[in-house]
């Protein structure tokens, strides 16, 4: 069941719909409003959203029983669960003057009663700063790790994934693959067609390469025309299959730049994590497997072979 859903926290100000008494009355009910300051502080120690909403989370349990948490930012295309979903819900739409900041929305079995409407009204406001604060962090990040020109990951991603990967990979006893693309005579795009029609030529090729992809595989844009696939879960055969199916891909698909069709072909090298490997000696090896497929005539898929 939801209950005072779609509330609306303006600035520093709570403010329910029309025909809903404000926060503010409801405040006046309460004997003694819950302190803030200490949740204040603690709030201030993160710029990690999880975190933080864990931290919220605490605060308001010393207060009122909660059974869960449940964060969503359509803007950042992200969504976080804490806890356990209840039957009965408390959600509010977050504002700070004219920025959204999400939705939030409390959980528990026990329904919530207008003076724990008020207490938690009382304690979300604290959140509102913190909470722009860690989301603008987030997005700062992103964008750290985002290829501007294509949009795909790009090479400090990559660094940070690939320990990452090949860590989840050794633990869970799980295949790993990595692919390496390598757009051929790229610099004559460049040099016959002009550089806005090589830029044209790589953000096709990433989103070709994009669409032939899992929601888990990742892509980055390593440098210049050269990309990188991370294919979790993935053995050489498997990643084989995936690396034909780009490299067809984009032998069949004319790029459309400035009233020229461009079509590119691409060298592909594939290698798989084996046991005493480490990200260095992966990527080493899938190098090595595309340098061959250039060396062999280029537009082909060399898997890696000791």
């Amino acid at each position: 069941m939801v209950e005072k859903a779609h509330n609306i926290i303006v600035a520093t100000d709570l403010t329910r719909r029309r025909n809903q008494k404000s926060a503010v009355e409801s405040l006046v009910r309460l004997q003694s409003p819950p302190d803030t300051l200490q949740l204040i502080t603690s709030l201030q120690t993160t710029l990690e959203l999880e975190e933080m909403l864990g931290i919220f989370m605490s605060g308001l349990q010393e207060y009122l029983p909660i059974d869960g948490i449940s964060f969503r930012s359509v803007e950042q295309g992200m969504a976080i669960q804490l806890g356990e979903q209840g039957r009965h819900h408390a959600g509010y739409g977050l504002r700070l003057h004219d920025e959204s900041l999400g939705e939030i929305s409390l959980s528990r079995n026990k329904p919530f009663s207008e003076e724990n409407l008020a207490i938690i009204e009382h304690l979300l406001v604290p959140l509102l700063y913190p909470l722009r604060n860690a989301l603008r962090y987030r997005t700062a990040l992103a964008a750290a790790f985002r290829d501007p020109l294509t949009g795909i990951n790009n090479r400090a991603a990559l660094e940070e994934a690939m320990p990452r990967e090949v860590g989840l990979a050794k633990r869970h006893k799980l295949a790993l693959s990595m692919l390496i693309i390598d757009l051929d005579h790229f610099k004559k795009i460049n040099d016959g067609y002009g550089h806005a029609a090589g830029d044209c030529v790589l953000r096709a090729a990433a989103k070709l390469m994009h669409q032939a992809l899992r929601t888990s595989d990742e892509l980055f844009r390593f440098g210049g025309e050269e990309f990188v696939i991370l294919l979790p879960a993935t053995d050489i055969g498997g990643a084989h299959i995936v690396a034909e199916r780009i490299r067809k891909g984009m032998a069949s698909h004319a790029c459309h730049c400035d009233g020229e069709e461009i079509t590119v072909t691409a060298s592909i090298g594939v290698a798989q994590l084996e046991k005493g490997d480490n990200q260095h000696q992966l990527f080493d090896k899938a190098d090595r497997a595309v340098y061959r497929a250039k060396v062999l005539g280029r537009n082909q898929v060399i898997c890696f072979e000791e």
